[in-house]
């Protein structure tokens, strides 16, 4: 074997070779690429794991949200409020059971917004695995979704089935993601001005 040519043959003992190390450096190459193919999109890493949980797992509460995208609370708040004023995600007030919560819903705008990311990141695929045979590339994809399967997930993770029943109120985002009675860059209500203004309500039915 001709030298520089890699042989797949041999285990190296390089702490630096490992799986862990190379799949952390790949993983920071891959995200530092496709930074740099959506600067000026405006979808950070923070944004694209929000858009990524509501595509797949459908409606969140903000908290639940913040998990499920590994974030703090108070980040992903202002990143839904950045995703709200682009029009890219809806909040409503829900009701379940006692309790009142604003929920942040996907609409088609955050899908094709997704959509183009994911558009992205198959170009930074190809990058990455350009030495790589067709062949090589499914084996890898296949593993890599092994290994992700294996780190299982949260049973009680996102919003139950019934969540978009369960919708009371006018959304705080018109048809298309418009922010409706909100100026953009306003904080999102918290559940105390949610129960204050129910209680307003109520005590003005009666």
């Amino acid at each position: 074997m001709g030298p520089g040519l890699y042989d797949g043959r041999k285990e190296s003992s390089n702490p630096f070779e490992q799986t862990v190390h190379l799949l952390s450096v790949l993983g920071r190459a891959a995200d530092a690429m496709l930074d740099r193919r959506l600067a000026g999109q405006d979808l950070g890493r923070v944004h694209r794991s929000v858009l990524t949980v509501l595509a797949q797992e459908g409606p969140h509460g903000v908290t639940d949200l913040a998990r499920r995208a590994d974030a703090p609370v108070e980040e992903v708040r202002g990143v839904v409020e950045a995703l709200l004023a682009r029009g890219l995600v809806q909040v409503v007030p829900v009701r379940i059971h006692d309790d009142r919560e604003d929920v942040v819903m996907p609409v088609p705008a955050g899908r094709d917004a997704l959509d183009a990311v994911h558009a992205e990141a198959a170009a930074v695929q190809e990058t990455l695995t350009a030495m790589l045979t067709r062949g090589d590339s499914a084996q890898l994809n296949n593993l890599l979704r092994r290994m992700h399967a294996g780190l299982g997930t949260s049973v009680d993770a996102g919003s139950p089935p019934s969540m978009l029943r369960k919708v009371r109120g006018r959304p705080w985002s018109a048809p298309g993601g418009r922010p409706r009675g909100r100026r953009a860059g306003a904080p999102l209500p918290r559940q105390e001005a949610a129960d204050s203004a129910q209680g307003t309500g109520e005590r003005g039915d009666t």
